[in-house]
């Protein structure tokens, strides 16, 4: 699910090299995802992809240029224990204008009770702030402005006539000349996200009513205009409320406004993986039918010379090199054959892909309706099954030397063993389940059920996965043959040979 989006205007000297340094900037600068240095030349135009040996996060690049515009897309996943974070930075350079638009999503995974925290802004938001240009009027940062400085500007934004692209939230003070909410900790929760206007002067709420046929936010209110729009938002503070709650409530509105705008955007790191896939086919298609073109031509001089319509006022020559163009143009025409047949197979490849685009990318295995008990279950799974069945090819073999590649790519996670490895050491003690080892089982995704007579624990909420345990240990073997089957159902290794 989405958690941030935001979209922000670029200074028009900004480019997509100086765009690809600042996200790897921030990529290595962070030791939470263990990358020392990433070495990328976007000018070279070809896709690029490193993990992190340290962390398992991944970046991802992909670039993009047609005659209208480019695009480049750069994508960190980042997983944790019970989520897969996926933080999108797309550059957009399209009609002279430029922007970056970041996107951040999170992909939740593990017992259904757990709840995780509202999802921070990326740091690489605020890293951007410096490369953005005006927005109608107001700089893209982290402070406030001041509303008696700006009192036409005030008065086009509530009237839905000013042309920013962010949202602007006004805060309008009380007859002390106070706003109800920090204009500061406004202002560097929402900067990148929204621009925060404030109030100090009771004066300037009269300038605006004025101005503003009345619908200023006034006398303590606070309004969210959206862009071109003369209607708002208000809020006000209760006497006896939280003004902590109302500043959340505030932003949190803001934050999932954005998301539900943004959601459909064009410019998406998927939607470029799709762009770069129909450029292929439609590249691979001209070159086909320029081939044929070529074929066609030699065929036809070919039947010329065949039969015997040569313009040539040279006959004697002609006969006499007769045998060698004959040559030349069979040979001619056996390569351009092949070449078309291995371009339309290029182009068949190319469409079977496009047809199948996952929505992290482009995947060489399409997920199916079984859903993972965590992220990379279905990978570990493959690359467990391609590790024991490869030697059964020859080593000479491409199919061997392609399972080499496809493992080399595709390391398994040790998750799945881990976990095992932890409910056999609480099952096999032999001991009741006390306090602390129900609530490590739970940690590790069961749920647990004590209403019976026996416990039954179920893996992951999943009815089909549910195993009974004595609530008693008077059969010291129960515990280790309930872990047998956990491992026999829930085990992604098998020994198939």
């Amino acid at each position: 699910m989405s958690e941030i989006c935001t979209r922000l205007p670029l200074k028009n000297n900004f480019t997509k090299e100086m765009f690809i340094q600042k996200c790897i900037t921030w990529v290595t600068g962070s030791y939470h995802y263990g990358f020392k240095s990433i070495q990328y030349d976007v000018s070279s135009w070809k896709d690029f992809s490193v993990q992190s040996e340290k962390s398992k996060a991944m970046v991802q690049i992909k670039p993009y240029m047609d005659e209208s515009r480019t695009l480049v897309g750069f994508r960190l996943m980042s997983p944790e224990e019970k989520a897969l974070w996926i933080s999108d930075c797309i550059y957009i350079d399209s009609e002279g204008k430029k922007e970056v638009l970041v996107q951040l999503d999170r992909k939740n995974f593990g017992p259904a009770e757990d709840r995780v925290e509202l999802a921070k802004k990326p740091h690489i938001v605020k890293m951007f702030l410096d490369d953005c240009c005006d927005d109608g009027g107001m700089d893209i940062d982290d402070w406030f402005i001041k509303a008696e400085d700006n009192v036409d500007l005030c008065a086009a934004i509530i009237n839905g006539l000013s042309n920013n692209t962010l949202p602007v939230v006004y805060l309008s003070c009380d007859k002390t000349g106070r706003a109800a909410l920090n204009p500061k900790y406004m202002a560097k929760r929402l900067g990148g996200l929204a621009h925060v206007i404030c109030e100090s002067n009771i004066e300037t709420s009269y300038l605006l009513k004025e101005k503003t046929y009345s619908n200023n936010p006034h006398t303590g209110y606070v309004g969210v205009f959206w862009p071109g729009e003369s209607l708002c938002k208000k809020y006000r503070l209760d006497p006896y409320g939280d003004t902590m709650h109302l500043e959340h409530e505030i932003i949190d509105y803001i934050v999932q406004s954005l998301v539900n705008k943004l959601d459909f955007s064009t410019e998406t790191f998927q939607r470029i993986a799709q762009l770069q896939l129909r450029q292929r086919i439609m590249l691979l298609s001209s070159e086909n039918r320029q081939k044929q073109t070529l074929l066609d031509a030699a065929n036809n001089m070919l039947d010329e010379a065949l039969s015997g319509n040569s313009q040539s006022d040279d006959l004697d020559n002609f006969i006499a090199s007769f045998d060698q163009e004959v040559s030349e143009y069979k040979a001619r025409i056996k390569q351009l054959e092949n070449e078309r047949n291995s371009l339309q197979s290029q182009v068949d490849s190319y469409k079977d892909a496009f047809n199948n685009l996952d929505t992290v990318g482009s995947p060489i295995y399409e997920l199916g309706q079984e859903p993972e008990f965590y992220v990379g279950e279905c990978r570990d799974l493959i690359t467990d099954i391609l590790q024991q069945v490869q030697n059964k090819y020859d080593k000479k073999s491409h199919a061997y030397s392609l399972i080499s590649s496809l493992i080399e790519q595709n390391p398994k996670s040790d998750a799945n063993k881990k976990m095992l490895e932890r409910v056999k050491r609480i099952l096999s003690s032999g001991d009741d389940l006390n306090g602390s080892m129900k609530q490590d089982l739970k940690s590790l995704g069961f749920e647990i059920d004590a209403s019976g007579t026996h416990y039954t624990l179920t893996y992951m909420g999943d009815p089909r996965f549910a195993f009974t345990l004595a609530k008693t240990g008077s059969d010291s073997r129960n515990g280790k043959n309930i872990f047998s089957d956990i491992n026999r159902y829930l085990s992604v290794e098998k020994h198939l040979y």
